[in-house]
C-alpha cells in the first residue's frame, strides 16, 4: 500500500506552471490528495488535459492568497481537520500561504513528514512591520517543517544571512528551479508553433525583446518600459513584447508606445521564448526564475537583474547578462549591447539552451524530488 501524500497550494495556477509533472512521478510511490481553491472548476479541466492525473484525490480548499485573519484562520480549521482525516505521510506544501496554513496542520496533526518548497520571499522587497512579520512566518515554516527545500542555492543562502533557517537545514531542488525544463516543449523549433512576429505586427528586421511573466510592479515592468523607451531611441529596429496576465493594470499606467505591444496571458509562451532575440526578467525578487531556463532551452539570452535566484538561472556573461535591481539605465545598457551584437546573441542562446539541457531537465528535477521524500525517515 502506497504512503499517503497532501499537497496543498493556494492557486491551480501553480499547479499548472510547475507541479503537473512532479504529480506524475510522485503518484508512482504515493497515494496523492492535492488541496487548492478550485474556483473556476480547475481541477477538472488538469484532468481532461493530463489524464494520468485522474487516479489522484482532490480536495477544493478555501484559501486565499491575499492575508485575511479571518478567513485564514477559517482555512486553517479547515486544512486541520481535512489533514486529521486523510491521515498522510507525508505534507507537501508550495506557495506562502499555503506553506503556512498547511505546514501548521500537518505539525498539529502530527504527520511525519513536512515538506515546504520555498520559492521566493515576498518580504524581500518589504520594510518596517510588514518585512518583520513576513518573516517571521517563514522562520515558523522553516522551523516546523521536517525537510524544507527551495528551488535556488542562492535563495537559501540569503534565507541562512536572514536566519530564517539555520545553516543546512534547506536543501536545493536538485540544482535548483522547482519544476525544471521540459526541453520538448521548449525549444528553438517552438517559433513554429504561432508566427509571434505576424500576429503582432513586429517587423521582420527588428530585434524581439520579449517578457513573459506576471504583469506586477514586483517584476519590474515599470523599469523595462522605460529602458525599452531609451534603447529605442538609439536602436530604432526593435520591439518589445510584454507577455502576461496583468494583474496591477501596468498596461493602463503606461504610456502608449507603437513598438510595445502587451500580448496578455498565453497559453504557449514557448512560442514567444522561441521568436524572441532577448529574452528580458527585471524582476525585484524570485525564488529561481523558471521562465530564464525555458527561454534558454528555447535558445534565447536572457538579461535579467542581479538578486538571488536569477544569478543561479544566468551566467553573467555566458548565457546572458545580469545588471543591477531596479536601474533602468543598466538593463537600457545590456539591451542595446545584446541588440547590436548578433554574434554575442547567438552564442549566448547556443551556451543557455546547453545549460539548460544539462542542468535544469524536467526529469532530473522531478526524480530528485521522488527520490527526496522517499528517503525521508
Amino acid at each position: 500500500m502506497k504512503p499517503k501524500l497532501l499537497l496543498a497550494v493556494a492557486s491551480p495556477l501553480t499547479i499548472d506552471a510547475f507541479l503537473i509533472t512532479h504529480l506524475k512521478y510522485l503518484s508512482e510511490q504515493f497515494d496523492i490528495t492535492v488541496m487548492f481553491p478550485n474556483l473556476n472548476n480547475e481541477w477538472q479541466a488538469f484532468i481532461e488535459k493530463h489524464p494520468a492525473l485522474s487516479s489522484l484525490g482532490f480536495v477544493n480548499l478555501p484559501i486565499r492568497r491575499k492575508p485575511s485573519l479571518f478567513s485564514d484562520l477559517a482555512c486553517l480549521l479547515t486544512m486541520a481537520r481535512l489533514v486529521r482525516g486523510l491521515a498522510p505521510q507525508v505534507m507537501l506544501t508550495v506557495t506562502p500561504k499555503a506553506g503556512l496554513l498547511g505546514s501548521l496542520s500537518a505539525w498539529l496533526n502530527g504527520v511525519p513528514v513536512r515538506v515546504h518548497i520555498f520559492t521566493g520571499q515576498v518580504w524581500a522587497t518589504r520594510t518596517g512591520f510588514v518585512r518583520f512579520a513576513l518573516k517571521a512566518l517563514d522562520r515558523l515554516i522553516a522551523t516546523i517543517t521536517t525537510a524544507p527545500l527551495a528551488d535556488s542555492q542562492s535563495q537559501i543562502d540569503f534565507l541562512e544571512s536572514q536566519r530564517i533557517a539555520p545553516k543546512g537545514r534547506i536543501r536545493c531542488i536538485h540544482q535548483g528551479s522547482i519544476s525544471g525544463v521540459d526541453s520538448q516543449r521548449f525549444s528553438p523549433s517552438a517559433v513554429n508553433l504561432l508566427p509571434v512576429r505576424q500576429k503582432h505586427g513586429v517587423p521582420e528586421a527588428d530585434i524581439l525583446f520579449v517578457f513573459v511573466g506576471r504583469l506586477t510592479r514586483d517584476k519590474g515592468i515599470g523599469e523595462l518600459l522605460q529602458a525599452f523607451e531609451q534603447v529605442n531611441q538609439q536602436f530604432a529596429a526593435c520591439s518589445l513584447l510584454v507577455v502576461g496576465p496583468d494583474e496591477e493594470n501596468m498596461e493602463q499606467s503606461a504610456a502608449p508606445h507603437p513598438k510595445v505591444r502587451f500580448v496578455g496571458k498565453t497559453s504557449q509562451p514557448e512560442a514567444y521564448m522561441a521568436a524572441a532575440d532577448v529574452f528580458v526578467l527585471p524582476s525585484y525578487r524570485e525564488g529561481f526564475g523558471t521562465v530564464v531556463i525555458e527561454a534558454a532551452a528555447c535558445g534565447t539570452p536572457t538579461v535579467a537583474t542581479n538578486i538571488y535566484g536569477l544569478s543561479d538561472a544566468v551566467v553573467d556573461g555566458e548565457t546572458g547578462l545580469l545588471v543591477p535591481v531596479r536601474d533602468q539605465n543598466k538593463l537600457a545598457e545590456a539591451l542595446l549591447f545584446l541588440a547590436a551584437n548578433p554574434e554575442k546573441r547567438t552564442l549566448m542562446g547556443e551556451a543557455a539552451r546547453q545549460r539548460a539541457l544539462v542542468q535544469f531537465s524536467q526529469h532530473a528535477v522531478s526524480t530528485f524530488l521522488v527520490n527526496y521524500l522517499v528517503a525521508q525517515p
